[in-house]
């Protein structure tokens, strides 16, 4: 839960920090409409980063699948997926924090944006990281 004294830092994943090049296979930094490389792996190798601004809760853009061209997470294909662009193997099966903290060092919580706000415990262990792109 997000509390009023949090320091909120919106992340739109896939511009914030590219953790893991292997899953790029249709990026162009040169094209703003298009992918950049961004991943949570690259969330996650900033949280030092983070932290040291004084963020204490993360919001990042949604995590589904997205139709080829769209970067931000909000045209969403499959609610019970992580878009692979997303994932990598150094973050198994479920690229969500365990309940126990996870994360750290770094923000104390994070919040991922779903495209429809009436969706409830979406992360509950349904969405599982897509196999790596080819």
């Amino acid at each position: 839960m997000i509390a009023q004294d949090d320091v909120l830092y919106m992340v739109v994943t896939d511009r914030f920090a590219d953790g893991d090049p292997t899953n790029n296979s249709d990026t162009d930094l040169g094209a703003p409409d298009r992918r950049h490389g961004g991943d949570l792996l690259g969330i996650i190798q900033r949280m030092p980063y983070l932290q040291a601004l004084g963020v204490t809760a993360l919001w990042i853009t949604p995590v589904y699948p997205n139709p080829p061209g769209a970067y931000h997470g909000y045209h969403p294909l499959d609610f019970e997926s992580v878009d692979p662009h997303l994932c990598s193997p150094e973050l198994g099966p479920s690229p969500f924090p365990p309940k126990d903290g996870g994360w750290a060092p770094g923000p104390a919580r994070a919040s991922a944006d779903p495209p429809f706000r009436a969706i409830r415990g979406w992360w509950s262990g349904r969405s599982s990281c897509a196999p790596a792109i080819p």
